[in-house]
């Protein structure tokens, strides 16, 4: 309650805290900003979470297991369209783990986005779920926004990665076959 406040000793809190925040403020984000052309990657924030599900639902619609299933299926399964899913698992990812998820940004709009996570008992690091906007494919947005991936992981201390792809999902394979990754083994999915 108001009168168990110090109001003496919160002042000078204040002051402290302040003084930490201007300090902080001048400081390097732990990871930079990176720009290539006119193309800006930065650290994916939870506001960037809206954005990031809209690209989801137009980017995946021809390489999302979810919509090949529901495809093969003829309906909505579980009364949910495909991108539903596929968007509560981004969004689990971001809610989970921000930091480790990018968006690629031009003119000051989310183009794409770009995800990662460690199985840190076996030492590798794994590319997972990266869009871009069709509006914007095509231009080497997601080849930049894998090299800053890649670029992270090793900083994390990785000097192993994987990814797993679709094998509808040609541009995907090329990128990653460009990278340096080589085809470890294929799986079959049966409905």
């Amino acid at each position: 309650t108001l009168e168990n406040i110090d109001l003496e000793r919160l002042v000078t809190y204040s002051k402290d805290i302040s003084n930490i925040a201007k300090s902080l403020s001048k400081k390097e984000p732990p990871y930079p900003i990176v720009t290539q052309d006119d193309i800006t990657i930065r650290q994916a924030t939870y506001k960037d979470i809206e954005r990031i599900c809209e690209i989801t639902a137009v980017a995946y619609i021809i390489c999302s297991g979810s919509k090949l299933e529901q495809e093969f299926f003829g309906e909505k399964l579980g009364g949910k369209n495909w991108d539903e899913y596929k968007k509560r698992e981004l969004i689990n990812a971001c809610n989970r783990n921000i930091y480790n998820i990018i968006v690629s940004e031009k003119d000051n709009q989310v183009v794409g986005y770009a995800t990662w996570n460690a199985n840190e008992e076996i030492g590798i690091a794994y590319i997972g779920n990266n869009a871009v906007d069709p509006k914007h494919q095509g231009k080497g947005i997601g080849t930049f926004m894998q090299r800053e991936i890649h670029r992270r992981m090793v900083e994390a201390g990785y000097k192993r990665f994987g990814v797993c792809t679709l094998s509808n999902d040609i541009p995907a394979q090329k990128l990653y076959k460009k990278l340096g990754f080589t085809v470890n083994i294929s799986t079959i999915h049966y409905l």
